[in-house]
């Protein structure tokens, strides 16, 4: 029995109950910057590949999905990743979300993404942005 308790503590393993789903860290905490990657110019009715990576320790915290949402040259997204209550060894990952989405319009485009600096994960949800030009 005392083998078991001492795995579980080793591999950060959480019950069903220690696992919640919540925005992922999208801002290094000695920077304050967030990774959103897309093209600097993109043409109307293109599709158009953005990527925004979140952090976290792998061993408990993994993908979940990514909410995205376009209002004209507006684009929300919100990344969701799975993290687990238990204890986590010391590590560091980058987890890739994904979107692709399309602009109706000429112009200036903003890309809003919200979700949570590093080191203060219970705090207040952050927002980032990044522009793009739609022509």
């Amino acid at each position: 029995m005392r083998a078991i308790v001492v795995a579980a503590l080793v591999c950060g393993c959480a019950a069903d109950s220690d696992v919640v789903v919540d925005l992922g860290v999208i801002a290094d905490y000695t920077t304050g910057e967030a990774s959103i990657e897309h093209p600097a110019r993109v043409s109307v009715g293109a599709d158009v590949s953005i990527t925004v990576r979140t952090s976290g320790c792998g061993e408990c915290t993994q993908f979940q999905r990514t909410d995205v949402a376009v209002n004209g040259r507006d684009v929300e997204i919100r990344p969701y990743d799975t993290r687990y209550l238990g204890l986590c060894g010391d590590c560091f990952e980058y987890f890739p979300h994904p979107v692709t989405v399309q602009f109706e319009e000429a112009g200036p485009a903003v890309i809003r993404v919200f979700g949570y600096m590093a080191g203060d994960r219970f705090g207040t949800v952050i927002e980032r942005s990044s522009t793009l030009t739609v022509e």
